[in-house]
């Protein structure tokens, strides 16, 4: 099958508001030959469900530079899309092989990007206070721009101190 078809047919269920009724079957297919298309929807996914930020866009930074930093902190495109991805990530993020983690930290940079500069409001201690305060974000997706946020540096590090430790690897 030709790539595109592939992209498509890998992404297209992210897109159903019923996702939730077919996510075992999705999570069967994505954690298929070792979790190899899972990697490949994180990376599809990113490239294109991503709009360049319309923030950086309409910005006085010289011509040449708008278009490049606007992709580089580039928002989701689709909110809904991007959280069902997100919540199914969560729900999972224990059996994914350590190796794919960057693909999804690269997910979540774009998923918080709307979020900039919006200091923490929320107590985040353990990884399940980052679950947790992940999940109300989302359910809460009108007001995102509006929301408690962290900044880049901080969700990476919540997210590799949630990852599982090298005796948890799942291979």
């Amino acid at each position: 099958m030709r790539s595109q078809w592939t992209r498509a047919w890998l992404l297209g269920p992210l897109g159903a508001a019923t996702f939730e009724t077919k996510e075992a079957e999705f999570a069967d297919v994505v954690k298929s030959d070792g979790f190899a298309f899972l990697k490949k929807a994180l990376v599809w996914f990113q490239a294109e469900k991503t709009t360049p930020n319309p923030n950086i866009l309409a910005s006085n930074l010289p011509k040449d530079q708008v278009i490049r930093v606007a992709d580089i902190l580039g928002w989701p495109s689709d909110f809904s899309t991007w959280r069902r991805f997100i919540e199914f990530l969560l729900a999972r993020v224990d059996t994914i092989p350590i190796v794919i983690y960057p693909h999804i930290v690269s997910v979540f940079e774009v998923w918080q990007n709307p979020l900039a500069g919006i200091g923490s409001v929320l107590p985040i201690e353990t990884c399940e206070d980052f679950k947790d305060y992940v999940k109300q974000v989302l359910k809460n997706e009108e007001t995102l721009c509006r929301a408690a946020g962290f900044s880049c540096q901080t969700i990476w590090l919540r997210f590799w101190r949630c990852a599982p430790g090298p005796d948890q690897i799942v291979s």
